[in-house]
C-alpha cells in the first residue's frame, strides 16, 4: 500500500511539474528538477535543500558571502496589462478568463503583471537584498527588499505601478539578486514566478516591502491590512498587572474557552481518540534538529492558486502543502480542545508539546530552547 501510494505521489508531481512548464517560461520554479539551467551564482554556493520548502519536496539553497550575485538568465514574461477580450484563449492565457460570464463587447483588463518568491532567512539582518530584472547587464527595474526577520516570507512586487525603480521591458531576460556587500549566510528560495498575474489590493506594504503604495480601494477584510494593523498602539496608558486583575483574567479566559469549545463540542471530544490527534500532528510532518524546526508548506490556501492561476491546476496546485485555516487552524483546535478535558498529566504534557511545536512551526511563537 505504502508503495502504490509513493507512485501515485510521483506520478502526481511529475504532472505538476510538466503544467508548471508548458510555457517558453516557467509558470513557477519550484526546483523539483534540480537547479535550473541559466541559475548561477557569482561567489558563494548553489544547492538544493529537502528539508527548508514552499513548494513540493524541493527548494534552492544560496550560502551567499559578501556581496554575491544569485544570477537567472531566463525570459521574465513581463508584458502590459491586456484587453483580454482581445486575447485568444489558449495556453497561460485560457487561465486568465475567470470571473466574467462573457468578454464580448467589454473591456475587460488583465490583472498587472509582478514578481512572486518565497525566501528563508536564518537571521535577521539591517542589510537587503537588491531585485533587478532586465536584458542582459542591462537593468531595467529593480526593487530593494530588507532582511529584518527569521523564518519564511513572500516577495510580492508589481512590475509597472511605481513599486520598482525603472521601467519594465518586455524583453528582459535576467534577473539577479544581489547579496548585502558585507557579512554571510544562507537563504532558501522557493516558488519563484518571474511573471505572474498580481492583484493590486494584495501586493501591498509589509515589513520588508516598506515602500509599496497602497490601492485605492483596499477593504477591511483584506489579510494585508495586517501590516497597518501592526502598527497601532494603545491609546491608554498601560496598569501594572495585580492579582485581582489575574483573577478578571481567569474569568475572561474560561468565557473564551467556553465558547471556542461549548459543552455540546466537549462530549464530541471526550469520545475522541488521542491517537487520532496524534496522526493529525504527524501529517504535518514535524522535524526538530536543536533549535531548528523543520514540516511541510505552511501557507494561505489561496496564495498559489491566484499567483499562479496560468499554471491551469487550480487548488490541485497546492498538493503536498498543509494550508493554514484547513490544516493549522483545525489542528490547534483539536489538540487544545483535548488538552483542556479531564486527561492524565501524561497525556496532557504530550499534547501540549504537539501545540507548542505547531505553533513553533507557524511563526505564532520563538523556538524554546
Amino acid at each position: 500500500m505504502t508503495k502504490y501510494r509513493n507512485f501515485i505521489t510521483i506520478i502526481f508531481t511529475m504532472a505538476i511539474t510538466t503544467s508548471l512548464a508548458f510555457a517558453q517560461e516557467k509558470v513557477m520554479e519550484s526546483f523539483e528538477d534540480g537547479i535550473p539551467k541559466g541559475l548561477t551564482t557569482k561567489g558563494g554556493h548553489l544547492s538544493i535543500d529537502n528539508l527548508r520548502i514552499k513548494h513540493g519536496r524541493k527548494a534552492l539553497k544560496w550560502d551567499w558571502v559578501g556581496n554575491s550575485a544569485l544570477v537567472f538568465n531566463t525570459p521574465i514574461g513581463y508584458h502590459k496589462a491586456r484587453n483580454l477580450s482581445e486575447v485568444k484563449p489558449e495556453g497561460r492565457d485560457k487561465y486568465l478568463m475567470d470571473g466574467h460570464s462573457s468578454y464580448d463587447n467589454k473591456v475587460v483588463l488583465e490583472e498587472p503583471r509582478g514578481f512572486f518568491m518565497w525566501i528563508y532567512n536564518e537571521e535577521a539582518a539591517i542589510g537587503k537584498l537588491t531585485f533587478q530584472f532586465g536584458r542582459d547587464d542591462i537593468v531595467d527595474c529593480e526593487f530593494d527588499y530588507n532582511l529584518n526577520f527569521v523564518g519564511w516570507r513572500s516577495v510580492a512586487v508589481i512590475y509597472d505601478r511605481g513599486d520598482m525603480r525603472g521601467i519594465p521591458r518586455a524583453d528582459m531576460n535576467r534577473m539577479t539578486i544581489l547579496a548585502p556587500a558585507t557579512s554571510s549566510g544562507t537563504y532558501y528560495i522557493d516558488a519563484i514566478g518571474t511573471s505572474v498575474p498580481m492583484n493590486p489590493k494584495v501586493a501591498t506594504a509589509n515589513p520588508q516591502l516598506p515602500y509599496i503604495k497602497p490601492h485605492t480601494r483596499l477593504v477591511t477584510n483584506y489579510e494585508h491590512r495586517m501590516y497597518e494593523f501592526s502598527k497601532f498602539r494603545p491609546s491608554f496608558p498601560l496598569e501594572e498587572m495585580t492579582i485581582e486583575k489575574e483573577k478578571e483574567l481567569d474569568v475572561m479566559f474560561d468565557k473564551v474557552e467556553a465558547f471556542i469549545v461549548p459543552e455540546y463540542e466537549q462530549e464530541q471530544f471526550k469520545n475522541k481518540s488521542i491517537d487520532k490527534v496524534v496522526a493529525l500532528y504527524n501529517s504535518f510532518e514535524i522535524k526538530r534538529n536543536g533549535d531548528k524546526i523543520y514540516g511541510r508548506p505552511l501557507l494561505k490556501a489561496n496564495v498559489y492558486p491566484e499567483h499562479f492561476k496560468e499554471a491551469g491546476l487550480g487548488k490541485k496546485i497546492n498538493e503536498g502543502c498543509m494550508e493554514w485555516r484547513e490544516h493549522f487552524g483545525k489542528a490547534l483546535i483539536n489538540i487544545a480542545s483535548i488538552i483542556a478535558l479531564p486527561k492524565t498529566m501524561k497525556i496532557k504534557q504530550s499534547l501540549k508539546i504537539c501545540l507548542l511545536t505547531c505553533l513553533i512551526m507557524g511563526g505564532l511563537i520563538k523556538v524554546l530552547m
